[in-house]
């Protein structure tokens, strides 16, 4: 039985790796942690130090806006935090609404 998907690669590409998801969130999590002076094993633990938590908070900003099909569970589970912490780090970087729904849950009680 001959092969019904024949293998026809083009050797300029041969050699790209193969990016995933998790690659595509580690890079934003590198870039992030180079211009905030932090190491991106900084902003995976759970430091407390003033600097990494601001390269944490602008890491989750950065992946929300790359990837806005992720809910903030989803993103809490990413960086090892409650979804409400991920939801306080982007209130407090400015972020007011995500996935078309208001993030402050003051503002959207006293809307209804």
């Amino acid at each position: 039985m001959s092969n019904p998907f024949p293998v026809d690669i083009n050797p300029a590409v041969q050699h790209v790796p193969l990016t995933t998801p998790r690659d595509y969130t580690r890079a934003i999590v590198r870039e992030v942690a180079e211009a905030h002076g932090v190491t991106p094993d900084a902003i995976w633990t759970g430091s407390r130090d003033f600097k990494v938590v601001k390269a944490k908070r602008a890491a989750i900003v950065a992946i929300m806006q790359a990837k806005p099909h992720l809910s903030f569970p989803d993103l809490g589970r990413m960086f090892g935090l409650d979804h409400s912490t991920c939801v306080h780090h982007a209130h407090m970087a400015g972020v007011t609404t995500y996935r078309g729904r208001s993030i402050n849950a003051r503002q959207s009680q006293a809307a209804e």
